[in-house]
Order: structure tokens, then C-alpha cells, then sequence
């Protein structure tokens, strides 16, 4: 038997993609990627090392990169969004938790959906994998679990740094329940806001060793509660706050990043197989009509819908 795959124009690369339970119906399936780009404009533009700025929005460079990319029924992913200050990883970052960070958001939806184009938001909370220096607060994590690597140093200087600091002279917090339901709050919250100001959906980015998935990392998450201890248990933050997310936006709008097979961030965790299958069987379960899960391979991105 020949197995005959189409090329060029016919490839199901250019064929019709229907997501978000068929409310929208993408024109290919050439998917922008989250890059984040550290192109935000500083809200406090006399920044010091006594006053850093800490609270980046999204200006005219950042709607700029977002038309250039836009296609007629293409479907692009944000950069990832910090939906609190605590959040954040990075300088340069617009969140979504000031009305000026909803402002310039809305202007690149706008200009997006002027080129034909959808853009879903995607939440993004850094956990450990940020300084206090950077947000002002300590480091959150499923666990107070230092990082592997002394030597691990964050991205970016401080204001008035002539380099970055190590992780592991700030270790994290372990997150009480009460700061785990504050932090979903958090969640919910940004991802209103984004559908108010006009997102086509909101992608909860749940991999690459930020804070969902320090929950599910057993080497990170060292809890003998019920969010830590067994694979279930590991997935319970994620599972809860999918449920709150799919509450606030609707689950056909809702979508979740998953890293399987990833050991960035140091998640280097034990009883994959269990976890994950635990997960997606629970989120399949739960959230039938999820917009679509968008998984990280080895070698390539999976994007899979229905």
C-alpha cells in the first residue's frame, strides 16, 4: 500500500480548524506560539534601585508585534500574562492587573481582530522561578523546595545590578491553602478581564516549571496535605483552578499548556506517566468541551481540540 500525504496548498496545515467547541473556526492551522518579548512600557518610567519599576503595559511596540503577526483567521497565543504582581518572571512583562495593563491589552486585541486575526490570553504565574527583587515579594511554590542547581541564576539583573542573583539565596514560600484560593482568585480575575476587553479565550499555561507545574513536579512539590503526596493530590491546584477558570470564562473559551515531557524551571519529577494520565483524564472528565490542549513533545508542539 502507498501512502500518498498531501503537500503545498492541499496539507491539512491550510485546511479549516474549528476550536473553542466550534465557536471559532481558524482559516489553517499555523498557530502562533507564546514568545514572550519583554517589550512592555514601565509604568514607573524613573525607576531606581530605592523604586524599581515592578509593573510593565503593553505600548505601541507591543501592538506593533502583535499586527505584524496577526493573519486573516490565524489564531495566535500571547506572551505570557502575569495575572498579579507576585506572578511575574520577568522584566518587561505586561500583566492584567491594572487598568493600564487592560488598556494597552485591549488595543492589541483590537488591533489583532482588525487584521482578522484571534489572540487567546495566556495566564502565566512564574512561582519560584522569580527573585523578590523583581516583584517585591518572596518567591511562591507548591513547596519551600530549593533549586537543584546552586549556581542557577535568575534571567535579569535588579535595577542597579551588574548581574543576575542566584535562586537559591531566595528560596521560595510554601503556599498556604488560603494564599492557594487567593492566587486562583488572581487567575480568575485576569482571565475576566482579558475576555472583557475582547480575547477569543484564555490558555492557562500549566508547563515548562512554572507554578502549575511545580504542583505536579514531585521534586518541587513536597507536600503531605491534599494538594502534595500522590500524583492525584499533585494535580488538585491545576484541577481547581481549571474548575474556577472554566466557571469565570466558560470552558469552550478555556484552554491549558501542558509540558509533559519538560525539565525546564528544574521540574524533574517522578511518576510522570501517573500524573499527567491522572490530569488529562481528570480535565477530559471535568471539561469536555475545553477549547483545546495544547501539549509540548520532545520535538514539536501538539495542538489538540474536541
Amino acid at each position: 500500500m502507498t501512502i500518498v500525504q498531501a503537500q503545498g496548498a492541499d496539507s491539512k496545515l491550510f485546511q479549516p480548524l474549528a476550536i473553542a467547541n466550534g465557536k471559532l473556526t481558524l482559516s489553517h492551522r499555523v498557530v502562533h506560539a507564546p514568545l514572550t518579548r519583554n517589550r512592555g512600557e514601565p509604568l514607573n518610567s524613573n525607576s531606581t534601585p530605592e523604586n524599581p519599576n515592578r509593573i510593565w503595559y503593553p505600548g505601541d511596540l507591543v501592538v506593533e508585534y502583535y499586527r505584524q503577526r496577526a493573519t486573516p483567521g490565524g489564531l495566535i497565543i500571547s506572551e505570557g500574562i502575569p495575572p498579579s504582581l507576585e506572578s511575574n518572571g520577568m522584566p518587561g512583562v505586561s500583566g492584567l492587573f491594572t487598568e493600564e495593563q487592560a488598556a494597552g491589552w485591549k488595543r492589541v486585541v483590537d488591533t489583532v481582530h482588525a487584521q482578522g486575526g484571534y489572540i487567546y490570553c495566556q495566564l502565566w504565574h512564574a512561582g519560584r522561578a522569580t527573585v523578590p527583587q523583581m516583584t517585591g515579594y518572596p518567591p511562591v511554590s507548591a513547596s519551600a523546595s530549593v533549586w537543584d542547581d546552586p549556581e542557577e541564576r535568575y534571567t535579569h539583573p535588579a535595577v542597579g545590578d551588574s548581574e543576575p542573583v542566584r535562586y537559591s539565596d531566595h528560596p521560595p514560600i510554601e503556599l498556604t491553602v488560603a494564599h492557594i484560593k487567593q492566587t486562583i482568585q488572581d487567575y480568575c480575575k485576569a482571565a475576566k478581564t482579558a475576555m472583557d476587553i475582547g480575547f477569543d479565550g484564555v490558555e492557562l499555561h500549566s508547563g515548562n516549571g512554572y507554578l502549575p507545574e511545580q504542583f505536579l513536579s514531585s521534586n518541587i512539590n513536597r507536600r503531605t496535605d491534599d494538594y502534595g503526596g500522590t500524583p492525584e493530590k499533585r494535580c488538585r491546584f491545576v484541577l481547581e483552578l481549571m474548575d474556577e477558570l472554566a466557571q469565570t470564562v466558560g470552558q469552550e473559551n478555556l484552554a491549558i499548556r501542558l509540558t509533559p515531557f519538560g525539565l525546564y524551571n528544574q521540574a524533574r519529577g517522578e511518576q510522570r506517566v501517573e500524573t499527567w494520565t491522572y490530569l488529562c483524564e481528570s480535565l477530559k472528565q471535568a471539561h469536555p468541551h475545553l477549547s483545546y490542549v495544547s501539549f509540548v513533545e520532545p520535538v514539536s508542539i501538539r495542538f489538540i481540540t474536541g
